[in-house]
């Protein structure tokens, strides 16, 4: 019934085929809604049904499901969640995902070199080994200035061992990052080297939040206080004792350290803590 992408590109009669869509969407909608409300109804199921729907930039407001929408009504989707349990949240995971238990923090570390655009997309082409990325300057998340339209690029390994984080974790009232190579412990033991800050969101019917006080609840972020920072034998992991540390949507951790041979290392990591485990 429904076309794919790829075929309506190829055919070059694209309006016309997705407005087909549009209406052959619309049509799939209720003969979901239909079939639902018959299987929710089924009292010998043996397992709950789960309906999740995905879409390119489908925001709060695109639907009547929790807010006024501002573009369409859509009451089959509103009869979805009546029979069963409606859910509202989800969790991203990031580029690292150490767990403690369930559920664990992600993390985002930011890559050591500056592409000339933002960048949002690597792949590995399986015929050279080598990596790709690409991108636009809408994805140039950080503000920097002067960047090109749009980009592809290669990422070349040089042979040069990489100095990275490989561990974050979360602990009673504790920050451990494990790092691939020994850090200066006098630079590690400076609490100076390090900025911690932190912050909630809202959810609501608006696209995107202000950042909210965890504590406080009113607009800002909170500056965390690093009680003490200690280095493990091997100097490779770093620990940092936060005595209020708690379950926050962001934690951005700066670090400026420097390595066993003198060298300097700057690192930003960005966290989202689910829970705290117990001591």
């Amino acid at each position: 019934m429904i076309k794919s992408f790829r075929s309506i590109r190829h055919n070059g009669e694209f309006l016309r085929d997705f407005n087909s869509l549009l209406r052959d969407l619309r049509s799939l909608s209720s003969a979901v809604a239909l079939t639902l409300m018959f299987t929710f109804t089924d009292a010998h199921a043996k397992a709950p049904n789960v309906v999740f729907i995905l879409a390119d930039n489908l925001a709060w407001s695109d639907t009547t499901l929790l807010y006024t929408a501002k573009f369409h009504d859509t009451p089959n989707i509103e009869r979805l969640p009546k029979p069963g349990v409606l859910f509202t949240k989800a969790l991203f995971v990031g580029s690292g995902h150490d767990e403690y238990g369930d559920p664990g923090p992600p993390r985002r570390e930011q890559p050591e070199h500056d592409f000339e655009t933002g960048i949002m997309r690597g792949r590995v082409n399986p015929y050279d080994g080598q990596l790709y990325v690409c991108g636009l300057n809408g994805w140039n998340d950080n503000g920097r200035a002067g960047l090109t339209d749009g980009g592809i690029y290669r990422v070349r390994y040089t042979g040069t061992p990489p100095r990275m984080i490989d561990h974050c974790e979360v602990a009673f009232n504790e920050l451990r990052i494990g790092f691939n190579f020994a850090l200066d412990r006098e630079s590690a033991k400076e609490l100076a080297s390090y900025t911690a800050l932190q912050w909630n969101y809202k959810w609501t019917g608006g696209y995107g939040s202000d950042v909210y006080h965890p504590e406080t609840g009113e607009v800002g972020k909170q500056v965390l206080s690093i009680d003490s920072a200690s280095l493990s034998l091997d100097g490779k992991l770093l620990t940092l004792r936060i005595s209020n540390l708690r379950p926050v949507n962001q934690l951005h951790l700066s670090l400026d350290v420097v390595d066993a041979s003198g060298q300097p290392f700057v690192e930003d990591i960005f966290w989202t803590i689910h829970g705290i485990p117990k001591p």
